[in-house]
């Protein structure tokens, strides 16, 4: 299962840091970028776990919400089930619905004094055969060769316009990205940043679908083959993947795979992306050595490699004493040279002078 984690800041009393933390996860298996992608239908369960501890009083503040409206009380209950349950041993507040529309669903702290609180949003988008919406093709195999990719909106009853959702962004219009009033969308001179989930949704989120842009894992920058650092800071290895499938990624020293021990070796998102950037705390010099990040999916792999240099945090002042000790002895011999020169002057006068 794989969660999704929103980040955001509360002056929040039990709290001394000054901000809260909330993970979002569910049971659908399709999480991407904030985001849910369920067939038309599904039963999705999600759960807002707190990261701070919360009061019986205090939980009574948390909601699922859509468009502002609590859908745990009242008649917009009919749309979804809450409730506090034990999710991944913690405490999480629970929704259970079907997702027979795209909506946007936050699960918020709703009390009074707290108005300026962040919102943690996820979005659903649906999809499959039953949907009332579809989405043609079905899906996309990406190939480097295409000069465009093409996908259709398509419906039996009058919505008006469409938006259209790469990878729940919205996508705006541009020389690469052109979208009609039909639901047409084309992308013209596509590369693999360009694949991942497309969602084509009704202006009023009435109704939408999605469809996969798939293609290998790709590494989009491998210019850097080298990188020096001082001894005892930390390094930063970024590993920028696109391809869709979500590409797995493994990071390699010097032919030997590294793991995740949260200590001076520890790995983050990369664009959205687990494990796509590498963090060495503490750097020494046995760090010194090559590191290689190998990205693949079900379509493909890509790799790049880096040499690291770790350099004592004098070894720039050493050129520069080098040249400073240069100048000072320069500078000695011009005065002893002057000195003399001046002296042997002071002699031929007298001379001159006693004749």
């Amino acid at each position: 299962m794989q969660a999704i984690y929103l980040f955001f800041f509360f002056l929040f009393p039990s709290f001394s840091h000054g901000f809260a933390v909330f993970e979002i996860s569910g049971t659908v298996d399709v999480f991407k970028n904030n985001a849910v992608y369920a067939q038309y239908g599904q039963e999705v369960s999600l759960f807002c776990t707190p990261k701070i501890s919360l009061s019986s009083n205090e939980k009574r503040f948390v909601q699922w919400t859509i468009k502002g409206v609590n859908i745990c009380e009242g008649s917009q209950s009919m749309i979804g089930s809450c409730y506090w349950r034990k999710h991944d041993g913690v405490e999480s507040f629970a929704v259970k619905l079907k997702a027979e529309k795209p909506m946007k669903l936050s699960c918020i702290y709703n009390r009074m004094g707290h108005e300026d609180w962040d919102n943690a949003t996820i979005q659903i988008f649906t999809g499959g055969d039953s949907n009332p919406i579809r989405v043609f093709p079905r899906y996309v195999d990406f190939n480097e060769s295409d000069t465009t990719i093409e996908l259709a909106c398509s419906t039996n009853t009058s919505i008006g316009s469409f938006s259209w959702y790469h990878n729940n962004e919205l996508l705006r219009p541009s020389d690469k990205v052109l979208i009609f009033k039909n639901g047409t969308l084309i992308l013209s001179k596509p590369t693999s940043k360009e694949t991942g989930i497309y969602a084509c949704i009704a202006k009023n989120w009435s109704v939408g679908g999605f469809v996969e842009v798939r293609g290998k894992a790709t590494i989009s920058d491998k210019h850097q083959v080298s990188k020096n650092m001082l001894y005892g800071e930390t390094a930063e290895l970024s590993c920028p993947v696109y391809g869709y499938p979500i590409p797995n990624i493994i990071w390699k020293r010097e032919n030997e795979d590294l793991t995740n021990d949260s200590g001076r070796i520890h790995f983050e998102n990369c664009n959205g992306i687990a494990n796509g950037t590498l963090i060495i705390r503490e750097a020494t010099y046995d760090d010194r050595a090559s590191y290689t990040c190998i990205a693949s999916n079900e379509f493909g792999s890509d790799n790049f490699t880096v040499l690291i240099r770790v350099k004592d945090k004098l070894a720039a002042l050493w050129p520069f004493l080098g040249i400073v000790t240069e100048v000072v002895i320069l500078m000695i011999a011009i005065f002893i040279f002057e000195k003399r020169r001046t002296k042997h002057e002071e002699l031929e006068m007298k001379e001159t002078r006693e004749q």
